[in-house]
């Protein structure tokens, strides 16, 4: 079957139209086909480094039928480096998401590629927040959520919730690649994130009344739970 007109549009829109024999011989010819391709099928065609590319279209396409009234095409202020399955970072990462998997959170976890997210805007934000902590205490943690969030945070960087939390309203982190997991909604991405940590105050139960105002009257500048508790991981506020 022919590769339908519209997707021949859409492929050169996104500058990979020369792809468009390969897909074509994998029975995918038009949009609809694509979305039904996984992320990991999509990496074993032999497209090479357009894998990626193609796949990030595929996700902003998605992010576009989610939401068409709210989703906003803007330039993007970020880039992402493929790191090879042989450098130094990839193995760091790579050890440390199948370290952190927790068997009583029923998560399998596995590597299929890791990109380096590079934003010069977001990381000129974090170290000035880091010059504004109690203590200077950075440290990587995982985040999960949705194809739709991951890239208006790639972007934005990370926003505020409009309810609070088991700990109140802040951004949820956790140490364990399995509990982030939990959170992916559909995703099948983790982000590991270097986290302005500071002074932290530990707690062991729920308080939902938690905010930077209350933290900040006690030095601090975030809240941890310790594991068995109901809910643990890092809020940062």
């Amino acid at each position: 079957m022919e590769i339908e007109q519209s997707f021949r549009e859409w492929l050169n829109d996104n500058h990979l139209s020369n792809l468009s024999g390969i897909l074509q011989s994998q029975d995918i010819i038009n949009l609809d086909d694509l979305i039904k391709t996984s992320e990991l099928e999509i990496m074993n065609m032999g497209l090479g480094p357009q894998a990626t590319t193609l796949i990030h279209a595929k996700q902003r396409y998605e992010s576009e039928q989610d939401s068409p009234d709210d989703y906003i095409q803007s330039s993007s202020k970020y880039n992402l480096e493929l790191l090879e399955s042989d450098t130094l970072l990839f193995n760091e990462v790579k050890d440390k998401l199948e370290r952190y998997v927790q068997p009583e959170h029923k998560k399998q976890l596995h590597v299929v590629r890791i990109e380096k997210v590079n934003n010069e805007e977001l990381e000129k934000k974090f170290m000035e927040r880091c010059d504004q902590l109690y203590q200077n205490i950075k440290a990587e943690k995982f985040h999960g959520t949705s194809n739709k969030a991951i890239l208006s945070i790639l972007n934005d960087g990370f926003r505020m919730p409009d309810k609070p939390g088991m700990y109140g309203k802040g951004i949820y982190f956790a140490t364990d690649s399995s509990k982030s997991a939990q959170y992916t909604k559909s995703s099948d991405k983790l982000l590991l994130c270097n986290v302005a940590i500071g002074s932290h105050k530990t707690v062991i139960s729920s308080d939902k009344t938690i905010t930077l105002e209350s933290l900040n009257k006690g030095n601090f500048d975030s809240v941890y739970a310790p594991r068995n508790t109901k809910k643990h991981g890092w809020c940062s506020v």
